[in-house]
């Protein structure tokens, strides 16, 4: 850009570039992690070829760009939000630290090449709940146990005390039916 002060002139040099865009078609890479894991966006090898690469555009599911990678480390954040939780890996993959639910979703990755191509690869991120146990929850399943260990062997003799029971009396209302009879 030229300012020419005398005539208030301002003249601007852009550079048009012509790319062939290629879609993905396999759909998205799934990536599944659990709240405050760590996650990477890998970029496959043999899509392009790592020499050809000149940039990463990552973007979420909204288009919104999120960050720009390259294949030889470099790596800025577009997106304030995400600020201290991105980062790159050597070959350009995006890395999510300490992922939230707030994470999950669809990402994007265009790829463009010196040789006119741009090539977009899709992610879905899942991101899930821990399953934490509570001391509560351990408490109550220990008690439970200790509680079963003592319930079912009393149960049980229980049980056969009221059978022998019946027995006997059954035994003692059927002498008693035979003894009347006799007499």
């Amino acid at each position: 850009m030229a300012i020419d002060n005398s005539r208030s002139l301002i003249q601007y040099r852009v550079i048009v570039q012509i790319h062939k865009y290629i879609r993905h078609d396999t759909g998205p890479t799934l990536v599944n992690a659990t709240v405050g894991e760590n996650i990477i966006l890998p970029l496959e090898d043999g899509i392009i070829e790592k020499s050809e690469i000149e940039e990463i555009d990552w973007l979420t599911e909204r288009w919104v760009y999120l960050a720009a990678t390259t294949v030889d480390g470099n790596f800025r954040i577009l997106e304030k939000m995400y600020e201290g939780s991105l980062s790159s890996s050597p070959n350009g993959s995006l890395i999510f630290s300490n992922v939230m639910k707030r994470n999950e979703g669809v990402y994007r990755a265009c790829i463009f090449s010196n040789k006119g191509k741009i090539v977009e690869r899709m992610y879905r991120v899942n991101i899930f709940e821990p399953h934490l146990e509570t001391s509560v929850e351990k408490r109550t399943s220990t008690e439970s146990a200790s509680e079963n260990t003592i319930f079912f062997p009393v149960l049980t003799s229980i049980c056969i005390v009221v059978t022998i029971s019946l027995i006997i009396i059954t035994g003692y209302f059927i002498y008693q039916h035979k003894s009347n009879k006799v007499s």
